[in-house]
């Protein structure tokens, strides 16, 4: 069981670290355009974040999944098509809210081309911002990804995953505990872990802000 739940982590975790990236990358080049061009890109681009984000991320995620099925790469497809919406729209309120500080007031004042003052002073607050709000979330997407799992809908047999780990072990809780023990202290502490860095990264980059 110990070298199953080894196995499975690089799942449980690579999983939920591929999927924030992708939602983090989508979100910030998506939110940040919206934010700096404006006007009708905007519109447009805004309008496609709210028919995405008429349904709660995990309904969604179980609508996508009952169009294309179980499997583990479905799940990864169905959790990036939840989020990004969400991480867009704060990308774009970040980018907003950036064009509006001081220094890149004084940049727009000393004759710097918009490009350079959006790759230079725009997107890289953007993007610190955004990445420590998607460490936030590291906890909850291994959650979920173990949640669907457990369920069915995410890693099948016979791969490895927490989630489907546990729900492998249930039947046999009585008699043999360590199967249900050990998945669910990997995902317990993996948890633990994701939330403590995110706070961590979180207070250096309020620091480097306030700096």
């Amino acid at each position: 069981m110990l070298s199953r739940s080894l196995d499975g982590a690089h799942r449980s975790l690579g999983a939920a670290l591929l999927v924030l990236s992708a939602v983090f990358l989508i979100g910030l080049l998506i939110g940040t355009a919206a934010g700096v061009i404006g006007g009708v890109v905007d519109m447009l681009l805004m309008r496609v974040v709210d028919i995405a984000m008429t349904l709660p991320g995990l309904v969604l995620a179980f609508a996508v999944l009952g169009i294309l099925g179980p499997g583990f790469v479905n799940l990864l497809i169905a959790l990036i098509i939840a989020d990004w919406a969400w991480y867009a729209r704060l990308a774009r309120s970040l980018a907003l809210g950036a064009r509006s500080k001081p220094h890149v007031t004084a940049a727009k004042l000393a004759g710097i081309s918009q490009w350079r003052i959006v790759l230079g002073h725009i997107f890289p607050g953007v993007a610190l911002q955004l990445g420590v709000v998607a460490s936030l979330a590291l906890g909850g997407m291994i959650g979920a990804i173990s949640g669907f799992s457990f369920l069915g809908l995410g890693v099948q047999p016979p791969h490895a995953e927490w989630g489907a780990l546990l729900a492998d072990s249930r039947l046999y809780f009585a008699l043999a505990p360590w199967l249900l023990i050990v998945p669910a202290g990997f995902i317990f502490l993996s948890v633990l872990s994701a939330n403590l860095v995110g706070n961590a990264l979180r207070d250096v980059a309020g620091q480097e802000t306030i700096a």
